[in-house]
């Protein structure tokens, strides 16, 4: 809670710290169930396992055992955490940063890691998700031209759930054009790869490869600073505070500006269940981890997203 994540440089938010405090509780409190702790509490019955476990193994004596709740352990939400959705001129200042649209791109510039976080921006496809496409995933798309985007399945998601995202039509197009152009440059003369998203050619590690989710959130990362957009925190570091200038944003926070733009859309249209709708689009499991997330955050986001979804997208693209 005091010191910055090594990765984002970043101090973890409570949502994320309560989270993995949440999955170590659950592994022992599986691991006692299954009597894999018994050894460990005879040996020390003061043992830092017991907090962590808290109903009875099977077998043993009833009351044997101290019993503790999570709230011994896990610090409790504050309302602190929000979603930071990325406003248009913000976001168009990135983009213009991570590179050029494809038709514009003169060599040796990429349009890789503008058109990746462009199609997280329209579809709210994790960076994982978007790193695991593949061509084929583009080149079987039938595109209709009374509809403004292209809808897609995808299946290497989040829990493995497939689910459908929708492209918007500019992007789609955008997709193609890299496929024809910097992409097949790229993989000339290299081992084939499926991967969507490739290295660019004159990069220092494998060119041509696929793209990892490192190599993208970093070169976002990167945009963002570049960008002027940070914030000074102050940290602990080998015992002293130290001030450290901190992005303002990372790639995550692409989904959720789909999410802020995405909502205000159907509110306009007059959908009776936005939420529902909204997480089906996310691909959440249950509509109560969407409203989480994101309900205290959507109120004061109308300004920024009062375009509509595909209008916002031809802004930034046009960027």
């Amino acid at each position: 809670m005091s010191t910055p994540s090594p990765l984002t440089k970043r101090k973890y938010k409570l949502s994320t710290i309560r989270r993995r405090l949440q999955t170590i509780s659950k592994f022992y409190r599986w691991a006692y169930r299954n009597r894999l702790c018994d050894d460990l509490f005879e040996a020390d019955p003061e043992d830092v396992l017991e907090v962590a476990c808290n109903a009875p193994a099977r077998g043993n004596e009833e009351g044997k055992y101290k019993e503790f709740s999570d709230d011994d352990l896990i610090p409790r939400e504050d309302g602190t955490d929000s979603v930071d959705a990325i406003g248009i001129e913000d976001l168009t200042k990135i983009l213009g940063i991570l590179g050029p649209v494809p038709q514009a791109r003169v060599a040796p510039q990429t349009s890789v890691y503008r058109l990746a976080a462009s199609l997280s921006v329209g579809t709210g496809m994790r960076l994982d998700e978007i790193t695991n496409l593949t061509v084929l995933d583009i080149l079987n798309l039938r595109p209709r031209g009374w509809q403004g985007s292209v809808p897609m399945l995808i299946t290497k998601t989040k829990g493995m759930k497939p689910r459908r995202v929708f492209i918007p039509l500019p992007i789609y197009e955008d997709i193609k054009e890299y496929i024809a152009g910097e992409r097949a440059e790229c993989v000339l003369g290299r081992p084939k790869t499926l991967a969507l998203f490739v290295n660019r050619s004159d990069s220092h590690r494998n060119p041509g490869r696929p793209l990892t989710n490192h190599t993208l959130w970093r070169n976002f990362r990167k945009a963002v600073l570049q960008a002027g957009l940070t914030y000074v925190e102050a940290i602990e570091w080998n015992g002293s505070q130290e001030l450290i200038t901190v992005a303002r944003h990372h790639f995550h926070d692409l989904r959720h500006t789909y999410a802020a733009v995405m909502y205000q859309q159907l509110v306009r249209r007059g959908k009776s269940a936005p939420w529902l709708v909204l997480s089906r689009l996310l691909g959440h499991a249950h509509v109560s981890t969407t409203i989480k997330i994101y309900l205290r955050s959507v109120d004061g986001m109308e300004a920024e997203v009062s375009d509509a979804l595909n209008d916002y997208m031809r802004r930034l693209r046009g960027g």
